[in-house]
Formats: structure tokens, C-alpha cells, sequence
């Protein structure tokens, strides 16, 4: 599985917080065909601004027999808890994925 991360808008994500995200995704690797792509993509909407506008996106290509493609989008009011939402999202998508 390779994993990509971006961000939107210039925005600099710490590499703490960058290695947190690919580990909590990493768990699904032997659940998920080979090869796959997951993308994780970090936006900042408010800037510095505090509030629930921490956005990180998800989207998955799983290849293996045919493409199977999804979107995954999860917001609050830090980085690391959005990845823990996104990964209960990711988990109950692979499960559907499995079935």
C-alpha cells in the first residue's frame, strides 16, 4: 500500500502529526488489496483561528480485479482528531469493501 500526504493551501502539517496519520492508516494494510493508493489530504480552512476547521480527506484506490475509489472527509477542531474519526470511517469502508 503507498500512502501519499498533501496538504491544501501551502499549509505545513508537523511531521509528528504526519507519521500519526500514516500509522493509524498503515494498520489496514493487510486488510487492503495490493497494490493500493490512499491519500491523505490536511486542510486548515480558519487558518490559526481555533474552532472545528480541521478538515482531513481520505480517498482510497483499491486495484485489484476492477477500481474501487472512495472519499472519505472528516472535520474537528484538531488534526490528530480527525484522523482517529477517519479511521473509524476507513474501517467501517474497508468492512463494506470486504462484504
Amino acid at each position: 500500500m503507498r500512502i501519499n500526504i498533501k496538504t491544501v493551501r501551502h499549509l505545513e502539517i508537523p511531521a509528528q502529526i504526519k507519521r500519526y496519520a500514516e500509522n493509524k492508516i498503515r494498520k489496514f494494510e493487510k486488510r487492503l488489496p495490493n497494490p493500493s493508493l490512499v491519500e491523505i489530504i490536511f486542510e486548515d480552512t480558519l487558518g490559526p483561528k481555533e474552532g472545528k476547521d480541521k478538515k482531513v480527506h481520505l480517498k482510497a484506490r483499491l486495484l485489484k480485479s476492477k477500481e474501487y475509489t472512495f472519499h472519505l472527509k472528516e472535520t474537528a477542531s484538531n488534526f490528530r482528531e480527525a484522523v482517529d474519526l477517519l479511521q473509524e470511517k476507513f474501517e467501517r469502508k474497508i468492512e463494506e469493501y470486504k462484504e
